[in-house]
């Protein structure tokens, strides 16, 4: 009789788990990608992705799941022939790579980090993100800021002539909105 209270206590606090789990869709028109790169050694360059879709979970205050991905063509550092280059095949390669994929494999917002796996070009790598989550009182939307720092050259993006003239790192920055479908 004892294991049947007891089989059905932990069958209630899992229902109630599974109850406070919450699934939230990227809102692309109120959510930003950017980063930036150092060209020449002393010049900034600043640019944004601007399509891109996703979703992630969220169960009290971790994250249980995030899923990103980036259309390598929607590019913008708002020089259109930079940008041109850019998803040649001398650099990103939007052709045969047409997205960039983000899938997370471990979250603490306590901790503020999120572990996951980045594909850029073919490559995957473990990156590690810095994580604030900012979720409206009635659960609807959750806002997630996300900022890393990741170097170029663990994802293979060798741009050949010009490869001295690139900064290594590459700083990336996500605001992202998600509302629950």
């Amino acid at each position: 009789m004892q294991w049947a209270i007891m089989l059905l206590l932990c069958l209630g606090q899992f229902v109630v788990a599974q109850a406070q789990q919450q699934s939230f869709k990227v809102d692309p028109e109120a959510s930003t990608i950017s980063f930036e790169i150092t060209h020449l050694g002393y010049l900034t360059v600043e640019g944004t992705f601007h399509r891109f879709r996703g979703s992630f979970e969220m169960a009290g205050d971790s994250i249980s799941s995030v899923l990103g991905i980036i259309e390598v063509a929607s590019i913008d550092t708002e020089d259109k022939s930079r940008d041109e280059s850019l998803r040649s095949d001398a650099y990103l390669d939007a052709e045969a790579y047409p997205h960039i994929l983000f899938k997370s494999t471990q979250g603490d917002l306590d901790a503020g980090t999120l572990t996951g796996d980045l594909s850029i070009k073919g490559v995957t790598r473990s990156v590690d993100l810095s994580v604030k989550s900012f979720p409206t009182q009635d659960g609807s939307i959750a806002t997630l800021h996300f900022s890393t720092i990741i170097n170029r050259q663990d994802f293979k993006l060798d741009f050949g002539m010009m490869d001295s003239l690139v900064g290594d790192e590459i700083k990336i920055k996500l605001e992202v909105v998600g509302r629950r479908p």
